[in-house]
């Protein structure tokens, strides 16, 4: 005896017999923003939970109310002569428009920020206006927080580039001095000392040149939490062959080979990114293999909304553990020994100014062992649509 065969089809759901407007009417209560419908006389006929949460009026009180009610006297004459707009066919200025802010009164009298979504239609010969209605205090006040941390970041970030700009003129006046005269000193003692003190001199001078040169990165670094304010349309290719002419003479003692490849033109502040760099190039020359011919390239390529370029070498790369630290400032990797030696404000100096454009920095691991640094720039390039 054959088995009957199932039926492929799914079995039809089963529905209780609901009642439509019973069942539009739990959905409607159990929706997290206030609807209020009011009919065309502006009674309000409708009134959910989430309105008593947010006006203070329980159903039962504001129910048969006028729906100014819930608006600032001041601004009832405007809302009655938008009603009576709607009324004749006239213009819609909130009604189907989607959200608009408003404001709203609750019951013990204050007034606080509302999004408001109102459509009108008409039922049984007569017209009803119904609200759906969100209060965004919370989103204000976040706005609010968020422009007073900014005013206070932009307060901040001037005073300190205030305090580096003194404290360069202040430091760097003294290590002039010093500097003045310990030339004098060689000059005057020019073989009359022994190699010990000869030695000694050329340290105290390569010391202060470090120093000065220490005193000008942290400007530089104030300098770069600035912003872009004054940001412009910048070829970043033009930029590149320009930090490459600062460090020509190293790039040459080292016998590096530097290749520059297509760069975009981005939006953002050419003094900035030309650091970056010039930062980046210098330490691909700086940290090289001694069993190899350095070489370094810049390349580019397009991301969604941005631009990612990068610095890539054949040096002594970074292991994982100074790639944790080697962005913050005095970070240092390894092979940055006194003949490499730098500021360690650099790279710390690199982060500032890309995160200055919004974009980020990172260091990869280049496929021969060496360097991959990349950077992005926010690409504000209109597409058309």
């Amino acid at each position: 005896m054959r088995r009957p065969e199932p039926d492929p089809s799914p079995a039809a759901p089963t529905v209780l017999p609901v009642e439509p407007q019973t069942l539009l009417l739990t959905m409607v209560r159990a929706v997290g923003d206030a609807i209020v419908i009011a009919d065309e006389t502006g009674t309000i006929t409708m009134w959910t939970g989430a309105a008593e949460q947010i006006f203070g009026w329980r159903a039962d009180e504001a129910v048969g109310r006028p729906v100014t009610t819930i608006v600032p006297e001041r601004l009832r004459d405007a809302h009655h002569a938008g009603l009576r707009r709607v009324a004749d066919g006239g213009e819609r200025r909130v009604v189907g428009r989607g959200p608009v802010e408003v404001i709203g009164l609750r019951r013990d009298g204050s007034e606080f920020p509302v999004e408001l979504t109102l459509a009108s239609d008409v039922h049984d010969g007569r017209r009803f206006h119904a609200a759906i209605m969100r209060d965004v205090s919370a989103r204000h006040a976040a706005a609010s927080e968020l422009q007073a941390a900014l005013r206070e970041l932009e307060r901040s970030n001037a005073e300190l580039q205030q305090f580096a700009s003194v404290a360069s003129h202040d430091l760097h006046e003294p290590l002039r001095i010093v500097d003045g005269y310990l030339g004098l000193l060689r000059r005057r003692t020019a073989g009359q000392l022994d190699d010990t003190s000869v030695e000694f001199i050329d340290n105290a001078v390569g010391a202060v040149g470090r120093m000065q040169t220490l005193i000008d990165d942290l400007l530089r670094y104030a300098r770069a939490g600035a912003g872009t304010a004054g940001a412009a349309e910048v070829d970043l290719a033009e930029v590149a062959g320009e930090a490459l002419a600062r460090i020509a003479a190293s790039v040459e003692a080292a016998g590096a080979h530097v290749e520059l490849g297509e760069l975009p033109v981005v939006h953002g502040d050419a003094s900035l990114l030309r650091q970056v760099l010039q930062n980046l190039l210098a330490n691909a020359v700086k940290f090289r293999r001694e069993d190899r011919t350095p070489h370094v390239r810049v390349g580019a390529r397009r991301l969604d909304d941005a631009w990612e370029i990068s610095v890539v070498d054949n040096g002594i790369g970074v292991d994982d553990e100074a790639a944790r630290r080697i962005f913050a400032m005095f970070g240092r990797g390894r092979g940055a020994g006194r003949d490499r030696a730098g500021s360690g404000i650099g790279l710390a100096l690199c982060k500032r100014a890309v995160e200055a454009h919004g974009g980020v920095i990172r260091v990869l691991h280049a496929p021969d062992g060496g360097s991959d640094f990349r950077f992005t720039l926010p690409d504000h390039t209109e597409t058309p649509t």
